[in-house]
């Protein structure tokens, strides 16, 4: 959030800043077009953005990384965001701001954590210290954020808490405050690294993200309020997720007067979705997949015995299609799985051409270890490339969830 210049709008009249970040498809802009049309209603001055490309010059930069005319590598890609955003604080978020208006904003500096410092592996704190530079203004004011992802496919939930009150999940009745990942409050000063942590939620576990004004109170230690929001979560946390918002807010504020804006996010866990994974044909995209698979098994109530045969047998064809399917060229290696009445049915696909094996005696033992891990292995030929499908009866638990 950014100061006004002097003397353009009182303390109380000052803009305020929200963003809303998230991968496509998740209903982003249709939340920030809600939020545009209550601010306004509420008779506030609001001016709806979005990025890359809300600028004459973002929109040039749009073009190159979105435009599918050239081939930008990650770093370039990172920069190019940053550039963008540059631009945008310039030219429209601090303007609005100075005079008084709300900005929402789809997407910003979030994105390019999750995007450019996560999934491009360039580094969360690398990327982040690369829009602290775009974005810094002698205005800043010191916020709050909390971060979190979601894997459906795990269960997996990271999260980082730059001086924002702690998660708090619901698992098996029980509330869990989220004490881990925290840094010290945005704008203050601090260049050092983000911690952050991860918890695996279970389905049908219960997680909510809120601002302080829900449970801050002056006459009363910050981690009362905490405590209070557990416990009402623990007491209505099995109820749905719309009905849920307003039990907890309910509970926790009652009739007192609301000094301070409250927002709360509930998310509620469902069925583990399939397995579905994509990397390069490089043997350094093994060790995930082999840690994200072994999570989705043991989500999915895998006996430990069925969970390893079915890693070590996917590794082998996954290590096979990179050996043989890329080995004179580039390409991607896609492995997918689902669980259909204990049975499970793993294939993993190279879109390269077969070369033969490797002469060393030692070698070239992959098919026989999967043969004996799974109960059965095909592999059929594809134009280009080759689809192995490995299948096996497993043990799963009585209580383990049914595949969505």
């Amino acid at each position: 959030m950014s100061e006004p210049e002097h003397g353009a709008v009182s303390e109380r009249e000052r803009g305020r800043f929200v963003v809303l970040e998230g991968n496509d498809g998740c209903g982003k802009s249709t939340q920030a077009g809600r939020l545009v049309r209550r601010l306004e209603t509420a008779g506030l001055s609001v001016v709806a953005t979005f990025e890359p490309g809300a600028t004459e010059v973002g929109a040039t930069l749009r073009r190159v990384l979105l435009g599918g005319e050239l081939s930008v590598v990650p770093r370039a890609e990172a920069l190019l965001m940053a550039a963008d955003r540059a631009q945008h604080v310039s030219e429209v978020i601090e303007p609005a701001l100075a005079r008084g208006s709300w900005v929402v904003s789809d997407r910003f500096v979030g994105s390019s954590l999750a995007y450019q410092g996560r999934a491009r592996g360039l580094g969360v704190d690398e990327v982040a210290a690369l829009n602290r530079f775009a974005t810094r203004t002698p205005r800043t004011e010191l916020a709050t954020v909390a971060y979190g992802e979601y894997d459906p496919m795990t269960g997996a939930f990271v999260y980082a808490c730059a001086g924002h009150p702690p998660p708090v999940a619901c698992i098996d009745g029980r509330a869990i405050v989220l004490q881990d990942g925290r840094s010290p409050l945005l704008a203050a000063g601090y260049d050092g690294p983000r911690e952050e942590a991860t918890c695996f939620l279970p389905p049908h576990a219960t997680l909510l993200l809120y601002t302080d004004g829900l449970i801050e109170r002056r006459d009363e230690p910050f981690q009362r309020g905490v405590d209070r929001l557990g416990a009402a979560l623990e007491r209505v946390g099995d109820g749905d997720p719309a009905d849920l918002v307003d039990a907890v807010v309910e509970a926790v504020l009652g009739s007192r007067e609301r000094t301070d804006d409250a927002a709360l996010l509930v998310l509620r866990t469902g069925a583990p979705i399939p397995f579905a994974m994509t990397f390069g044909d490089a043997p350094e995209g093994l060790r995930p997949l082999r840690h994200r698979l072994q999570a989705w098994l043991e989500l999915n109530g895998c006996t430990p015995d069925d969970a390893d045969a079915v890693v070590l047998a996917v590794n082998e064809a996954a290590a096979n299609a990179i050996e043989h399917g890329y080995r004179n060229g580039e390409g991607r290696v896609e492995v997918a799985g689902d669980l259909v009445d204990h049975e499970l049915r793993m294939s993993v696909v190279d879109h390269g051409d077969w070369r033969p094996g490797h002469p060393d005696p030692a070698r070239g033992r992959g098919l026989p270890l999967m043969r004996t891990l799974m109960d059965d292995v095909d592999i059929e030929p594809l134009t280009p490339g080759t689809r192995v499908i490995l299948r096996r009866r497993v043990d799963v638990g009585e209580d383990a969830p049914a595949m969505a």
